[in-house]
């Protein structure tokens, strides 16, 4: 398998664009089934999951933009050519949550349910999704030699050794959703929210720890990039989840009372 999987002609179909396709429906089939057994309905998650993953494009296609803005200045056609790449995780991950909230309301759904579904299957995604960067070059680690690094070629076509930070980024990403599936099987259920919340904090960490070997170009601010400082607001954001959420739980009266 390598960058283009199959041309015919004028048409080229890239392994990052089968990859991604294959994270999408993956994420969908688990969400619903973490729906069906949480008694929602298959068709609002599914519906909530095409939401959320529009939403999400658009947001990580914005960042991904505003990350590369003088390539994408010289370049303005290219904003608009997503199925080539170009996807920054955060951003898409905040308009994704906040469609999700969006449509909780409008469907009267409740959303912590409803986000534990989405976020055990945005895990399995984003397992997925770290193979896709893998095949098309994208957020490629930095170069050197040692443990973890190997030959591979950058967005550029480059090749070089580099650490195996795509890898790592999809065997890490697995481990955490089958953590949280054991968290979703677990009996008693744990109340509503703590898979989300969950999978909030120990990704945050993830991306925040893979960023000290990536190599690809971004935003600095002072020795940390701006996606490592978007992933420490991402654990920070889970930790006000989890206050929130304990103190709504804690407050609830009790069943006699």
């Amino acid at each position: 398998m390598h960058h283009i999987l199959l041309r015919i002609g004028d048409f080229t179909l890239y392994t990052y664009s089968v990859l991604l396709a294959l994270a999408v429906l993956a994420g969908l089939s688990v969400s619903v089934w973490a729906g069906k057994r949480a008694s929602l309905r298959p068709e609002h998650v599914a519906d909530a999951v095409v939401l959320a993953l529009l939403a999400g494009t658009v947001g990580a296609r914005a960042e991904y933009v505003l990350l590369n803005s003088e390539y994408f200045r010289e370049q303005p056609a290219a904003v608009w050519q997503v199925w080539q790449g170009g996807l920054a995780f955060h951003g898409g991950l905040g308009f994704a949550l906040l469609a999700v909230l969006a449509y909780a309301h409008f469907r009267r759904m409740p959303f912590w349910t409803l986000a534990d579904a989405l976020a055990l299957g945005m895990a399995l995604s984003v397992a997925v999704g770290w193979m896709a960067c893998l095949f098309g070059g994208y957020a490629y680690g930095q170069m050197g030699t040692g443990l973890l690094y190997f030959n591979w070629h950058d967005i550029f076509g480059v090749t070089a050794n580099r650490f195996a930070v795509q890898p790592l980024g999809a065997i890490l990403n697995l481990v955490l959703f089958l953590e949280l599936l054991l968290l979703a099987l677990r009996k008693p259920p744990l109340p509503s929210g703590v898979t989300c919340i969950a999978f909030l904090f120990f990704s945050g960490l993830v991306h925040f720890g893979l960023g000290f070997w990536r190599g690809d170009d971004t935003l600095w601010f002072g020795s940390w990039r701006i996606d490592q400082w978007l992933a420490l607001g991402q654990v920070a954001l889970a930790v006000a989840l989890a206050a929130y959420r304990a103190i709504t739980l804690k407050s609830r009266p009790r069943a006699g009372l």
